[in-house]
């Protein structure tokens, strides 16, 4: 069992149109690899390992808050069932992302990686590289006047049963 979550430059209403309707697998595929992302989808715990990574990020940009639910804007889209979901994020977040500069980015990525792997070479993981993307998403953001949007899908029920344990 695992989550997938993901940041998009898109306006709202396409991306949800995009997760509503009843497209073939590989379609839907081809359609959401037309948007900016940045890919989390990794051995996250929510909501803890992203507000790490705000907190990380609030130390290079002071309009960035610590915990990552202060940047959730509102739900665009839920599928009902409490398993997927589109989050718009806030234009002030997507702007202090831009404004911070890619050697701060970097160290931040390093920082947070850390917490996943202490040894070995980080650069070279996926969740570096996704600090890396969420950058690039956020520029695309900003540059095209679109919105930041996040979106989640899993089980998050489980993994905070395994937090527990």
């Amino acid at each position: 069992m695992s989550l997938t979550i993901e940041f998009y430059s898109a306006k709202p209403q396409e991306l949800k149109a995009l997760f509503t309707e009843n497209t073939p697998l590989d379609t839907f595929v081809q359609k959401r690899q037309t948007f900016p992302q940045a890919d989390f989808s990794f051995h996250l715990l929510l909501p803890d390992d992203l507000d790490k990574l705000c907190k990380i990020l609030s130390t290079y940009h002071p309009l960035i808050p610590s915990r990552f639910q202060d940047v959730c804007v509102g739900p665009i889209w839920d599928d009902g069932l409490g398993t997927e979901s589109l989050t718009i994020l806030s234009e002030q977040f997507a702007r202090a992302l831009t404004e911070c500069s890619e050697s701060d980015i970097e160290q931040a990525a390093l920082a947070w990686v850390s917490a996943f792997f202490p040894e070995g070479s980080r650069r070279n993981t996926l969740a570096y590289q996704a600090v890396l993307q969420l950058q690039e998403v956020a520029r695309d953001v900003m540059r095209n006047k679109r919105s930041f949007i996040y979106h989640l899908a899993g089980a998050p029920a489980f993994f905070e049963y395994l937090r527990d344990l």
